[in-house]
């Protein structure tokens, strides 16, 4: 979490020098989400000069706020950690990677050391914060140009960061999970959701997806540092191309098609306004087809032939997985029925299984440019 300190998370407020004053947050729905007093003690801890604004940034969960911080040495974002997400060791290790991906130019946003240690966050009160330098970005369009770009940028994180020496990274996710086979079987027995047959297939269809994957090679891929959770809502875009790649919690020590599957997964889904019931089954094989050949494009990327055997049983992990931890927990997908979207998972699963050869073919084809 420090790039100068055995302590990174320092313990209290820091001692004067801090800002004059913090002007009133801004921003729809932005009550409660700060005390003046907390802003006025954690900000103190950076050095800003004179703050202009502050103003709640909408994004993401209520439980992680942020806000974007206008001052007199820029403008940055500060992020309270949510609760479950502030382990110092978890806090610690997506700071590394972090620095480690700033150091050697890749697209991220910029962590800013406190005044006095120079560490990369402040506890205060329990809680842990974060400043980064802000970034401006749009998020994804749902173009070819895009998903293309966003392929790209996988392979230069990957590359990034084969040699980097990072510890205590965890080393299993979505792929041949046993709790996810338990969270599915939990599922029916939720008095608001009748779904004994959907997660029986569901069920099903993640154990031959598994061992499909294990079938291609998978077990005996060298082990890389991944993303972890390489989707559209963690990268920022200025017009085609990828301007930063966010949040690093996840990150994880597993071979790197884990994260090219579900960044194809991610980057080529269908999807409505309408109720997850009305979405299509197939995927945008065009915009699929772009995210690979970003990948590829990257000299000494190049996704092997077993990687791409292995890629649609990892998809078809990878969705089963997404919906049913959150449904076990809740019953429900974001603000979705959990009925409604295992269903819609259920739908698209069979699809991927049946075109799985065709779509095997068409990952592996030559990259069009």
């Amino acid at each position: 979490m420090s790039s100068a300190s055995s302590n990174p998370v320092p313990g209290g407020p820091a001692a004067g020098g801090g800002p004059a004053g913090v002007p009133p947050m801004t921003g729809e729905d932005a009550a409660g989400l700060f005390e003046p007093s907390e802003l006025a003690v954690v900000l103190s801890h950076w050095d800003t000069g004179a703050i202009r604004s502050i103003q709640w940034l909408k994004r993401g969960s209520r439980r992680s706020p942020k806000l974007v911080v206008e001052a007199e040495k820029g403008r940055f974002l500060l992020k309270r950690r949510a609760p479950g997400r502030d382990e110092p060791l978890r806090v610690a290790r997506a700071h590394a990677i972090q620095l480690a991906l700033a150091d050697a130019g890749f697209p991220v946003a910029r962590l800013v050391p406190t005044r006095r240690h120079h560490e990369t966050a402040v506890r205060f009160d329990s809680r842990i914060y974060e400043l980064f330098e802000h970034v401006e970005g749009t998020r994804f369009d749902f173009s070819g140009e895009q998903a293309r770009s966003a392929g790209e940028v996988l392979a230069r994180f990957h590359l990034a960061l084969a040699t980097a020496h990072l510890a205590d990274l965890p080393g299993h996710s979505y792929h041949d999970n046993a709790a996810v086979a338990s969270q599915l079987d939990s599922i029916p027995g939720r008095s608001d959701l009748s779904l004994a047959d959907c997660c029986a297939d569901l069920k099903t269809a993640y154990a031959e997806a598994g061992a499909a994957a294990a079938a291609a090679g998978v077990g005996s891929f060298p082990r890389h540092v991944v993303h972890g959770d390489y989707h559209p809502g963690n990268l920022l875009f200025d017009g085609p191309r990828v301007r930063a790649l966010l949040d690093f919690d996840t990150a994880r020590l597993e071979p790197r098609v884990m994260d090219i599957a579900n960044g194809v997964l991610q980057f080529s889904l269908l999807r409505t306004a309408d109720t997850p019931d009305h979405w299509p089954d197939g995927l945008d094989e065009a915009r699929l087809r772009a995210f690979v050949s970003g990948y590829d494009s990257v000299p000494g990327a190049m996704i092997s032939q077993p990687e791409v055997d292995a890629l649609v049983p990892l998809m078809i992990e990878a969705m089963i997985a997404e919906a049913t931890v959150p449904i076990a927990a809740t019953g429900r997908f974001a603000d979705v029925s959990g009925s409604s979207f295992l269903r819609m998972v259920l739908r698209k699963v069979r699809w991927l299984a049946s075109e799985s050869p065709r779509l095997a073919r068409l990952l592996a084809a030559p990259d069009a440019g």
